[in-house]
């Protein structure tokens, strides 16, 4: 059977309970709702008693420590704020070490994240970046303005034949939107020009 993972706190907490009684007192203890509740083992509150017999009894990992402003990805699946795969940043954390997303939504369990990697977070700020602006991720507009990386040329979008095909000004009659994200960025939305009038 699989090690439990425990935060720091938490492993320290049960190896200071192990000094003081056995594993059936601390788990006898552990039914008792306010049994941590103002202790420093009050940690262990957030805990499912088969998670804590399983630390007790079969053995226990200690998972790497996170902190505000860490980014980190969900890897249980628990309802709408609780998907799997779901990236945040650490806004904070409560007294029982549960964790709080920047974005707002319901308290995350330690032992449900992992730390992102480079590649999820970068994902992740470009999915809020459109977001932000009422858009799903490279969802182009007629109107919308692009840069090249290579120049200073812009370019217009004409037409969206669909979500992976463009046209765009200067005869450019079919572009894949995969290639423009390899080679051009948004500078400016339609709905925000000044110089389209509503004439």
């Amino acid at each position: 059977m699989e090690k439990v993972k425990l935060t720091q706190k938490q492993a320290d907490a049960i190896e200071s309970l192990l000094k003081k009684g056995s594993r059936d007192e601390i788990l006898d203890t552990h039914f008792n709702i306010d049994s941590w509740q103002y202790s420093e083992n009050r940690c262990l509150n957030g805990m499912e008693a088969s998670h804590l017999a399983r630390a007790l009894y079969i053995g226990y990992e200690v998972r790497p420590k996170f902190k505000v402003g860490d980014w980190v990805i969900r890897t249980l699946e628990l309802g709408r704020y609780h998907e799997k795969g779901r990236v945040f940043q650490i806004a904070s954390f409560d007294d029982w070490e549960n964790i709080y997303a920047d974005d707002g939504g319901p308290s995350h369990m330690p032992g449900s994240l992992r730390h992102a990697t480079p590649e999820e977070i970068a994902e992740e700020k470009q999915r809020r970046w459109w977001s932000k602006h009422g858009r799903g991720v490279w969802e182009l507009r007629e109107g919308d303005v692009l840069k090249a990386d290579d120049g200073d040329y812009l370019v217009e979008v004409c037409e969206v034949f669909d979500s992976c095909n463009v046209r765009l000004t200067g005869g450019i009659t079919h572009v894949k939107v995969s290639e423009l994200k390899e080679g051009y960025r948004v500078i400016c939305f339609a709905e925000d020009r000044k110089d389209l009038g509503d004439d």
